[in-house]
């Protein structure tokens, strides 16, 4: 059943890629959509540098 289910899934997706290729308007508006929902002053910032790590493993040790 589980692979019948992925089969389904997987023909899903390229019968919508090869619709995706055979019409690049919608590809166009869809990109045009998401700049309008994204908005002007968008930024992306990753989760992961959004702090100060708690160590600095990169630092140079200090000569003691």
């Amino acid at each position: 059943m589980g692979a019948k289910g992925a089969l389904n899934a997987a023909k899903a997706l390229a019968l919508a890629a090869v619709r995706l290729f055979q019409s690049p308007d919608i590809v166009c508006k869809a990109r045009d959509e998401f700049g309008q929902r994204r908005g002007a002053d968008f930024r992306y910032v990753p989760l992961l540098q959004r702090d100060a790590p708690p160590l600095d493993y990169r630092r140079k040790p200090s000569a003691r």
